[in-house]
């Protein structure tokens, strides 16, 4: 599900790093542009939230109590204390595999399920074979710089075929080792050229 990844070798300062956002969008660290992105999985994000967050408890429910009545029963009693959107997105999800598939997915892969494949199975996250992508150049301005520098890191790449639910992610791998990075869910890119971009701003820190 992977389609594109890029690690950037980059001489780090100090025990670790602060990582800034590049635009006013206060959860993106990495952010990919196109002209015109594809309204194709309008609930995979909110799907992948939800198996990261809140499958445990769905889990523990089944575990503990078994079937109590349909999906929305389950659903609503497992995630009572969570926010309303994820009960909704778990009972959107059963509902595709009614209650006993439902369970034979996540009795199948437990609290390790990939949250991608989750979505891609109850039709949250659309599915593409055959994508194909290259990264074509990496630059990073300025290329060099002391403590308290911020560098622009710029990544072009071309999607040949179109590409499934996946992530983009780019990674920073210091000179003492260290990797920091971000990554991206992306619910499927059409052919044509992109642009992703990162900045970093080498503060050192203190060990935690």
């Amino acid at each position: 599900q992977l389609f594109v990844a890029v690690v950037v070798l980059f001489a780090c300062f100090g025990a670790s790093v602060a990582v800034k956002p590049v635009t006013e969008r206060k959860n993106d660290l990495l952010v990919v542009k196109k002209v015109e992105p594809l309204g194709e999985g309008a609930l995979c994000s909110l799907c992948d939230q939800f198996v990261s967050q809140g499958i445990n408890q769905v889990l523990n429910i089944i575990l503990n109590l078994g079937v109590v009545g349909g999906c929305s029963t389950v659903c609503t009693k497992a995630l009572e204390n969570e926010p309303q959107w994820m009960t909704t997105v778990c009972s959107l999800a059963c509902d595709v595999l009614g209650i006993k598939g439902f369970m034979a997915l996540l009795d199948k892969f437990g609290k390790d399920i990939d949250p991608i494949y989750f979505c891609e199975v109850v039709k949250m996250c659309p599915v593409h074979d055959g994508g194909a992508a290259r990264v074509d150049s990496v630059s990073v301005n300025p290329p060099s710089g002391p403590q308290g520098t911020t560098f622009d890191i710029e990544v072009l790449f071309t999607v040949m075929n179109q590409t499934s639910t996946g992530i983009v992610d780019l990674g920073i791998q210091c000179a003492d080792g260290l990797v920091i990075g971000s990554d991206q869910l992306s619910t499927g890119l059409a052919p044509g050229n992109y642009k992703a971009q990162f900045q970093l701003q080498a503060n050192p820190q203190a060990p935690s």
